[in-house]
C-alpha cells in the first residue's frame, strides 16, 4: 500500500534534509582537516602530513597526533613542549574527524594534509594612465590590517605607495617601478624640511 500524498511529502522532505545534512557534515569535516593543516603548518611550516593514532575511549573513537611528516614521509623533529601544545590545540578537530568520518582502522595511520588555500590578492579598483607612468588603486589588504585602499603612483621610475593602516598612515618609496627611470638619484623632503639624497 502506497503512503498517502501528505505522508509521501514528509518522507521526501526528510530525504532532502538528510542529503543536505550529509553535505554539511562533509563540508565541516573538510574544514576541520584544514584547521588541522593550518595548526600543524604554524608549528612546522614544511609539514606535508600527520601520523594519527586511532583508539577507543569511553566516549567513542578518538584520534591523537603521533608525529608530523615531511614530503618524503619522514618524521619531522618538534620541540616536545610545542608538540604537546599542538596536540592539545588539535583535539576538537581530530575528535570531529574521528567521529564523522567513522574511523574504523585502529592504531597509527598516516594522512596527507590538504593543500593550503591560495592566497587571495587584493583586487584592483582602478588604473589611471599618466604621461610618464600610472596610478593604481587597490582594495584594502585585510591580512595586513589595512584600513583603507592602497594608492600606488608609478612615475618616472619611482614607486610611491600610500595607504592607511591600523597603526598609522604609511608612505613607501622605492625604485622598483615599471615606469622609465629618469635619474638614479632621489631627493626627499618632508614638510618643507631639508632634502635627503637616496639612490634608486
Amino acid at each position: 500500500m502506497a503512503p498517502s500524498p501528505s505522508i509521501q511529502a514528509l518522507i521526501d522532505r526528510a530525504a532532502e534534509w538528510e542529503q543536505a545534512l550529509r553535505c554539511a557534515i562533509g563540508s565541516l569535516t573538510e574544514l576541520h582537516w584544514q584547521v588541522v593543516a593550518a595548526l600543524v603548518r604554524e608549528v612546522v611550516p614544511e609539514a606535508a602530513g600527520v601520523r594519527l593514532h586511532g583508539h577507543y575511549t569511553t566516549d567513542g573513537i578518538r584520534l591523537s597526533l603521533v608525529a608530523v611528516l615531511g614530503h618524503d614521509e619522514s618524521v619531522l623533529p618538534i620541540d616536545p613542549d610545542r608538540f604537546g601544545r599542538l596536540s592539545k590545540a588539535l583535539s576538537e578537530s581530530l575528535r570531529w574527524i574521528a567521529e564523522d568520518e567513522q574511523v574504523a582502522v585502529m592504531g597509527a595511520s598516516d594522512y596527507d594534509l590538504p593543500a593550503p588555500p591560495p592566497v587571495e590578492e587584493p583586487a584592483m579598483v582602478t588604473t589611471v594612465a599618466l604621461p610618464d607612468g600610472q596610478l593604481r588603486v587597490w582594495e584594502p589588504d585585510t591580512a595586513d590590517n589595512d584600513l583603507g585602499r592602497l594608492y600606488v603612483l608609478d612615475v618616472l621610475g619611482v614607486d610611491l605607495k600610500v595607504w592607511q593602516r591600523s597603526d598609522g598612515l604609511c608612505v613607501h618609496l622605492g625604485g622598483d617601478a615599471d615606469s622609465r627611470q629618469v635619474s638614479p638619484v632621489l631627493l626627499i623632503g618632508v614638510n618643507d624640511g631639508e632634502e635627503s639624497e637616496h639612490s634608486l
